[in-house]
């Protein structure tokens, strides 16, 4: 007899979670919470591109990794030169790096100094990137009293205390000086300008210019009448038994620490095994590894959960509206990074929402009654997520605990805000798919330089080449580069602040004056050597060094100080080489020509070439290797034919034609390095004429 055959709605077969598939290889490395919690970090993370895997940008964005560092920690974690990691390289890179032995955590720190794999770290480079840690990341680090004693800020500190001098000393801290004219009626203009003068020179007797000062006036007076907030790194120690605070010069105190480092080293080169006794005494060194993978997010210490020691910003119900436009009550927390979503109170979270790099927008309904908040991202392939409050009170709370969160870290984009936080002021620029405005901060009143780009006009290759130079420009902080304020994005336009400089560019400069004297040359090209020095130290090129990309700051009609900008081209030296990365870009006067011969590897060298153009161009007005044919400048460039014998370079320093060519060496190898161009006889002559006139 037959089987009874059974009728009845075929069920859909469950999906399999991979995830947890992977997982399970991890369990013996990870506590079962924390595999949890890497799953839904991931799964946030991923969704927010098409392939469902995590690509550098978000890596790098989420876990707040340090540019240059990002790009080494990615490609360890993936073990090949790709944009994308997969889950399974996830786990595997956390366990190398947070979930390995205390010996293994300072190799792994020892080769993220090591930029250039030379088994060595130069002191020079430590300093460097010390310079870029976040203030947080700096406040654990030197927030350690063995640092302190050694280097003596312990004593300093105590005796500045006892024997503060308190004749100028004024509390500004509630009054600025514009209030205080206010309540001295029967001053005159004359007499009060006089007094603030006092005042000003009382200070500065007393204590020693910031820049050269250890210690930190809390209120010092600007310029504009004002007491200044205060710029120093808050540390606290122990002093005289008492627990104090301490407001360091944060440049100098990062000096301290590289020389306590590098202490008898005599500035030579640092070894792992020197690297590794000095981590033993000083541990907190290792401390920005376990901040920047988020471990106080997903980890758990002494079986405790890390999240709970965060600060909890908001909590409550939400209601959740999901896409068939159901409406699910969930327990949500705010904490810095992260919104956790919980089926229930007390349970564990069931989906992280990882903030940066994501849009905030309201969602009010007065009609109805009707208040929200809508959490997406600018590629459309990431599943927004709408939350319902459940009055205009509670909706009240989460949106100023969520702006205010935004204002603190400068990750999460909440709409609006760039009208928010700047007035719009006169256009100064305008490009094929962007304009660049003067724009104020309301609050601090500095004005900056806001270029605004349409997404729409532009192809996506160059909407992520734009984030990868915002990306560059973040890593790098100097005087002579144009400095970078923050970033906005929105699904139609990319916002870019950065520093604002209104005098125009070296190119314009010159052509005004036809050629500059050989004293401002020089001075030019000192502050380009020590730009180009830092960008090199973190192992980037800029490949596009030409006097159009160099903003000029002038003093009585004379360049004061040079700022490098256009970051497009950049990139680290590493990467072009191992993605055999050869197209030829910049300029054409100016392109290296190692370049245009497609050789097997660049070097930081492709822009002293680069450099020798614009100190070519100062000197006499034109670009070198020039032709009207494109073919013919290239053909130039690889032969070394450029034009020194004519009338106008008769009355040119030998020495510094001795230099461009040095510049314009066609073997790399052979060509002048950085610190021997800033060594060269015509360099040294004219910087110290230059320094002569001053006094």
């Amino acid at each position: 007899m037959g089987g009874a055959l059974k009728c009845g709605i075929q069920r859909k077969p469950k999906k399999r979670n991979t995830h947890k598939l992977i997982a399970q290889k991890y369990l013996g490395k990870f506590d079962d919470f924390e595999l949890d919690m890497l799953i839904l970090i991931f799964k946030d993370l991923a969704s927010r591109q098409s392939n469902l895997m995590l690509s550098r940008d978000t890596f790098n964005t989420f876990f707040q990794i340090i540019g240059f560092w990002g790009e080494q920690i990615f490609n360890k974690f993936t073990n090949k030169q790709e944009d994308y990691m997969n889950f399974d390289e996830f786990l595997a890179g956390m366990e190398m790096y947070i979930k390995c032995s205390d010996e293994q955590r300072i190799v792994n720190l020892f080769q993220l100094y090591d930029l250039q794999n030379q088994k060595v770290i130069a002191k020079s480079v430590r300093q460097k990137q010390m310079q870029n840690y976040p203030q947080y990341e700096l406040k654990k680090i030197c927030e350690d009293q063995l640092f302190l004693d050694e280097s003596l800020i312990i004593d300093d500190f105590g005796n500045r205390r006892k024997h503060r001098h308190r004749k100028y000393v004024m509390h500004l801290n509630n009054e600025s000086v514009q209030q205080l004219r206010k309540q001295s009626q029967n001053i005159s203009e004359q007499q009060f300008e006089s007094s603030h003068k006092i005042i000003s020179e009382g200070l500065q007797s007393c204590f020693s210019k910031q820049s050269d000062a250890l210690f930190v006036q809390d209120s010092m007076i600007q310029e504009n009448g004002t007491p200044q907030k205060r710029f120093g790194l808050m540390i606290t120690a122990q002093v005289d038994g008492q627990k104090m605070e301490m407001c360091v010069n944060q440049s100098l105190l990062i000096k301290k620490y590289v020389d306590l480092v590098y202490k008898n080293k005599h500035d030579q080169l640092l070894s792992l095994q020197e690297f590794q006794t000095f981590i033993a005494k000083h541990p907190n060194l290792i401390q920005p590894l376990y901040t920047a993978f988020n471990y106080n997010i997903w980890g758990v210490t002494d079986k405790q959960l890390n999240y709970k020691q965060l600060i909890l910003i908001t909590s409550g119900d939400l209601y959740r509206i999901s896409k068939k436009k159901e409406i699910k009550q969930k327990y949500c927390e705010l904490y810095p990074h992260v919104l956790l979503e919980f089926r229930k109170k007390g349970e564990k979270p069931s989906k992280v929402i990882c903030l940066q790099g994501l849009i905030i927008e309201e969602k009010v309904d007065q009609q109805v009654q009707k208040y929200g908040f809508k959490i997406l991202h600018v590629g459309k392939q990431y599943n927004s997520k709408s939350y319902e409050c459940s009055d205009d009170k509670q909706f009240r709370l989460w949106s100023n605990a969520l702006q205010a969160y935004n204002k603190q870290l400068l990750y999460l984009y909440w709409s609006g805000e760039i009208s928010k936080k700047y007035s719009i002021l006169e256009k100064i620029g305008q490009g094929q798919s962007s304009i660049v405005y003067q724009c104020q901060d309301k609050l601090t009143k500095e004005t900056y330089a806001l270029k605004i780009i349409n997404k729409q006009q532009i192809s996506q290759n160059q909407v992520e080449a734009i984030k990868h130079e915002v990306d560059i420009m973040k890593l790098i902080n100097h005087p002579y580069i144009v400095r970078s304020v923050e970033s906005f994005e929105n699904r139609s336009h990319i916002y870019l602040v950065t520093e604002l400089i209104k005098d125009g560019d070296l190119y314009d400069y010159v052509e005004e004056r036809k050629y500059l004297a050989e004293e401002e040359a020089a001075l030019v090209l000192s502050q380009l050597i020590e730009a180009l020095q830092c960008i090199d130290s973190m192992g980037i090129v800029h490949r596009d060094i030409k006097p159009e990309n160099i903003m000029i700051v002038l003093n009585q009609n004379k360049i004061k100080q040079v700022k490098i900008i256009d970051f497009g081209f950049a990139n680290y030296l590493s990467t072009l080489n191992e993605r055999k990365e050869k197209f030829e870009c910049g300029t054409m006067n100016y392109i290296a020509p190692e370049v245009y011969q497609q050789c097997k590897e660049l070097t930081s060298k492709i822009d002293n070439f680069a450099l020798g153009g614009v100190l070519y161009f100062m000197l006499c007005g034109y670009p070198p290797f020039y032709s009207e044919i494109p073919l013919e400048i290239k053909e130039n460039i690889i032969n070394g034919n450029y034009d020194i014998q004519d009338e106008f370079w008769q009355c040119i320093n030998d020495d510094v034609k001795e230099l461009i060519a040095g510049l314009f060496e066609v073997d790399p190898l052979k060509r002048f390095p950085l610190k021997q161009v800033k060594e060269h006889i015509w360099m040294k002559k004219f910087l110290e004429r230059r320094k002569s006139k001053k006094k």
